[in-house]
């Protein structure tokens, strides 16, 4: 189960309560469900999102991130999130059938992600991407993702 939070619910003091107290009450276990937040939404605010999703990591939590290289990002948050899932976005990616440096780009950013123990999910609406990069050597994607409300979005695992 997944659960997208928007910059205003990362900044309120009483989310984790919330998060914690519908686990509890529900009976779930903390590893069935995964925060998604973008990348934009991140960086907002960067330290109180980046306490609020360690917090929600050391508890078990997946956390994914969505969108990411289309504005702030740097590899050094890769490294400092407790990022499980990398979501890179649909912009990024739609040229590296067409593109050598699109794709080495791309290709470089899914290795360095899973180096570092992360998922790497395209957000793309056709197999071409997934397909291009899984028959180049060394590059590779977990899964394809179609659209943010697909029923088939993968399974976050703590690598940590």
């Amino acid at each position: 189960m997944s659960l997208n939070l928007t910059q205003r619910q990362i900044a309120d003091p009483e989310l984790l309560k919330i998060i914690y107290r519908a686990l509890d009450e529900y009976h779930l276990s903390p590893e069935l469900l995964a925060v998604k937040v973008t990348e934009s939404t991140v960086m907002e605010d960067r330290s109180n999102a980046f306490e609020t999703l360690r917090r929600l990591a050391e508890r078990g939590i997946g956390i994914a991130i969505d969108n990411f290289v289309t504005g702030y990002s740097s590899m050094g948050y890769l490294q400092k999130l407790p990022v499980d899932l990398v979501k890179i976005d649909r912009s990024f990616i739609s040229g590296i059938d067409r593109s050598k440096s699109d794709f080495a780009i791309t290709s470089a950013l899914i290795q360095v992600c899973q180096s570092l123990g992360k998922t790497v999910v395209p957000e793309v609406s056709s197999s071409s991407c997934v397909s291009s990069i899984a028959t180049r050597p060394r590059a590779s994607c977990s899964r394809r993702r179609s659209s943010s409300s697909s029923p088939h979005s993968p399974r976050i695992r703590r690598s940590r």
